[in-house]
């Protein structure tokens, strides 16, 4: 997968499995249809199942375990939750840290997550 440089993150309640990839190629048209270069990186992030899906010039590429707020999905600001929509992904954070660190507020952690808890399977057709 090459270098992340136009990405647009899809941050929805949609599904309690990894979504299909005809609907991930379905949801690549929509941010296409927005403006979205057909050459981008679309992340989708599906809340109920913590799946961020890669699809990667209109086709899925990758599946990853991810987690979002405890405090659930909503827009408002300071609520600590999950904001729902289309947003642009306009930095990278991250670099230079080891796999498995922890995030909270965009601040690493002191905790490393590691062994099963990296390597969880995800269900789905995209490897």
């Amino acid at each position: 997968m090459r270098r992340l440089t136009t990405a647009l993150l899809l941050a929805a309640a949609m599904s309690a499995a990894a979504l299909p990839d005809a609907e991930l190629t379905a949801r690549y048209k929509e941010a296409v249809g927005y403006g979205f270069p057909a050459d981008g990186i679309l992340l989708v992030v599906d809340i109920p199942s913590q799946i961020l899906s890669v699809v990667d010039a209109g086709t899925p590429s990758a599946r990853m375990l991810v987690s979002t707020a405890s405090a659930g999905v909503g827009n408002q600001a300071g609520s600590n939750q999950t904001p729902a929509g289309w947003h642009r992904v306009e930095e990278r954070i991250g670099d230079g840290e080891p796999k498995g660190r922890v995030f909270r507020s965009r601040v690493p952690q002191d905790e490393i997550l590691a062994g099963d808890q990296l390597t969880a399977p995800v269900s789905g057709t995209t490897s």
